[in-house]
Parts: C-alpha cells; structure tokens; sequence
C-alpha cells in the first residue's frame, strides 16, 4: 500500500512540474492584430437641409458641433470651450439660429446657440434659462437665487440677436 501510495505522489509530482505542450501555442498559421489608439468618430446628422447642415460628432465622449453653411464649415468642440456635455440635443432652429441643449447631469444642462448666418456669433448660456421664444430670439432666465426670502429672485431677459 506505501509503495502504491509512493507511485502516485511522484506520478503527481511529475505531471504537475512538467510543462505540457499544449500549454504553449504555436501560431504558425494565425495573424496578428494590431491595436491602436485610434478611435473612429460616430457622426450624427442632427440638422439637414439644403444648405444648412449641423452634425455632432463623438469622439469619446467629446462632442463636436459640425456646422456646414453652403461652403463654410465650422467646427465647435465644446470640450475645448468647455462645455459640459453628455448628451446634446437639438432644441429648435430659426432663421438666426439652432438652440441646442447639452444635457450632463438628469436635470442639468446648459444652452449653446449654433449661428446659422455666417455674421453671428456662438453663444454658450451657462444660466438657468426658463423660457425661450424662437421666433423674437428672446430668453427668460435666473440670475441670481435667494433661498433666504421665499419667492423672491432676479430675472433678466436676454435678447439673443
């Protein structure tokens, strides 16, 4: 019985120190993949017609707005300008410009306004805004806040163009 019991410990032993061949792959036969750090950029079309296109393009989650106005292209990386995004969207547009939103946290967002004549500028709204009207170009929003005396805040109207 020990020597049976001897045979199988050096039969472990043997089996479990020896380096098996199928462990080790030989790739004889296989190509090789090569990684890189180059991340494809997803586009979408969020505005589009016949001389006027707005695009946002996501690299990583910077986003880009891509404006193409007849033959003039601008480019707008609010990562660059600084603006916080997580998901953008497309408000409305007029004759002047596109309202979009840049959603990054639930209920927080701030407001970019796209110029769609090459004479306007960008504009980047970091306020509360509570009411847009599109076709006057016209903002309500919050300024300044007093948690202190109930109902009671600073309003101002902004006139956009």
């Amino acid at each position: 019985m020990k020597f049976q019991f001897y045979i199988f410990i050096l039969f472990i032993l043997n089996v479990s120190c020896h380096d098996k061949l199928s462990d080790k792959s030989i790739l004889s036969d296989t190509f090789t993949v090569h990684s890189s750090n180059l991340i494809e950029p997803i586009i979408f079309s969020e505005y589009k017609s016949d001389s006027l296109t707005i695009d946002l393009e996501n690299i990583n989650n910077n986003f880009s707005i891509l404006l193409t106005i007849g033959d003039y292209k601008k480019e707008y990386d609010l990562n660059k300008l600084n603006i916080p995004t997580k998901t953008p969207e497309l408000v409305w547009i007029n004759k002047d410009y596109a309202c979009m939103v840049t959603w990054w946290s639930q209920a927080q967002s701030r407001h970019v306004f796209i110029p769609i004549k090459r004479i306007n500028e960008f504009i980047y709204f970091d306020k509360d805004i509570k009411k847009m009207d599109s076709v006057n170009n016209n903002i309500f929003y919050i300024d300044t806040y007093s948690p202190t005396v109930p109902n009671r805040f600073n309003s101002r109207t902004g006139f956009v163009a």
